[in-house]
């Protein structure tokens, strides 16, 4: 731009000022003739004219050409946003269809474990009937295996069921315990609660001591939920949640009796 205006550079020789004598072709005296500020005048207006035409062409110039830019460079970007959302749409169109087919997986498992279900329910009624000799209905919530892997001598897994009422359920372990060694189907089992494995590990603290007590005369003992242990000696009753102290209250107070009779 700073090129194409060298062209309109003003020099001060341009002009003469100052008296000139008069040549031939100079009107006589008396007429009037332009003076040199005019004529500078006139020259200023024709460049300042032709001026603000070139400089209104290159703006329009530049300022198309940097549109041109912008349009470009926002269609490249509408570009890339319209396959970024294809990109998207296929792979979420891919993740619908797996997850069709692992509902489909699921469904055949499920209906599977129903049937599996059924089939415990069958047999926890058995044993409730043909072992127990229970006589009345029980209601069983739900019942399934363990969740340990199948052992590789085709020894069956454990049985959990789901025992709604808790005083069936308390009537199933007392006949369990009552009744000694138990079998179904030519097979020996055992009914034992189903506790966590931390409440199983704090119960089984106590087992030396009700060792010690089983068999005697006069004792009552037995574990209550979650790992308290319940002695009835003498008409009078101690409960313990510390494993030490009932091995030292049947050491002082059971044991040197029992040695005494």
């Amino acid at each position: 731009m700073a090129y194409n205006l060298r062209k309109y550079e003003f020099t001060a020789g341009a002009f003469v000022t100052g008296p000139k004598a008069l040549s031939s072709s100079e009107p006589p005296p008396g007429c009037s003739t332009p003076q040199p500020d005019d004529q500078m005048d006139v020259a200023d207006l024709k460049i300042l004219t032709a001026l603000k035409a070139d400089i209104a062409m290159l703006l329009r110039s530049e300022l198309k050409a940097a549109l041109a830019d912008g349009f470009q460079n926002i269609k490249s970007e509408l570009q890339a946003v319209k396959t970024e959302l294809a990109n998207n749409t296929a792979a979420i169109h891919s993740d619908v269809e797996t997850m069709k087919a692992t509902v489909s997986h699921m469904e055949q498992g499920l209906s599977s474990c129903s049937d599996d279900v059924s089939l415990l329910l069958g047999k926890v009624g058995k044993l409730e009937t043909e072992v127990l000799k229970v006589v009345k209905d029980i209601l069983i919530d739900r019942s399934h295996r363990g969740l340990q892997p199948r052992s590789q001598d085709g020894k069956p897994r454990v049985i959990v069921a789901k025992v709604h009422y808790y005083q069936d359920c308390a009537d199933i372990l007392r006949r369990a315990r009552e009744s000694g060694p138990l079998r179904f189907n030519r097979t020996d089992i055992s009914i034992f609660p189903d506790y966590p494995p931390s409440v199983v590990q704090a119960r089984s603290a106590f087992g030396e001591v009700r060792r010690l007590l089983r068999g005697r005369d006069g004792v009552k003992y037995g574990l209550l939920y979650p790992a308290r242990l319940q002695i009835t000696y003498n008409g009078a009753e101690k409960q313990f949640q510390n494993p030490g102290e009932p091995m030292a209250y049947v050491k002082a107070k059971i044991l040197p009796d029992s040695s005494k009779d």
